[in-house]
């Protein structure tokens, strides 16, 4: 009971405050509060939403909190699998990684060593589609210990994705200050480094 009524809360302040688009707020600051809501959800303080750009089948990240300029940089673009989001992009499932020391999804030393100068051991990525099956990005929690999130935690934030993609969904050719309106050709320019 108490489980429905925290999700009800969050999809209402999530609809609201995508409501409020028309209002003068901006679909940037719509993500930055859907953000908020999942990582006291998940009670981490890191975080990004990925937005897909689908011209070249990679996630950008649109909004974040908690990270260092190193893991920006890296995370910029994905469109590998050699991190959890880009798993959870080429699968289409939820992503968990308990211990990032211990997980065959960060095959590269260059994105361990990233990870963990940013103080980050455990990550979940949940892919954010609307209900007609249409992926729209990703929503990823950080943490800094070892760490599996509780079904609970996974129900809110699957809940949150879902809503929020469906919002997206609906309003994407609709925002002209979205992260989806990118040019292809920034978006889709190979990460240096």
């Amino acid at each position: 009971m108490a489980e429905r009524r925290a999700l009800s809360a969050y999809r209402t302040v999530l609809v609201d405050s995508f409501g409020a688009t028309s209002n003068g707020h901006t679909c940037q600051q719509f993500l930055e509060r859907l953000l908020q809501q999942a990582l006291t959800a998940a009670r981490t303080d890191m975080g990004n939403i990925q937005i897909l750009d689908r011209a070249c089948a990679a996630l950008k990240i649109a909004v974040h909190r908690g990270f260092q300029p190193a893991f920006l940089e890296h995370f910029r673009i994905v469109a590998d699998s050699e991190c959890a989001c880009g798993e959870a992009l080429r699968t289409g499932q939820v992503v968990i990684v308990e211990d990032v020391t211990q997980s065959p999804v960060f095959r590269s030393k260059e994105t361990l060593e990233v990870l963990l100068d940013s103080g980050i051991r455990a990550v979940q990525s949940t892919p954010m589609y609307s209900s007609s099956g249409i992926l729209v990005g990703m929503l990823s929690t950080h943490y800094r210990q070892p760490h599996r999130p509780t079904e609970h935690e996974l129900t809110l934030i699957r809940d949150l994705a879902g809503t929020a993609a469906e919002q997206i969904a609906e309003a994407k050719p609709l925002l002209p200050d979205s992260p989806f309106t990118v040019p292809a050709a920034s978006l889709c320019a190979p990460r240096v480094g």
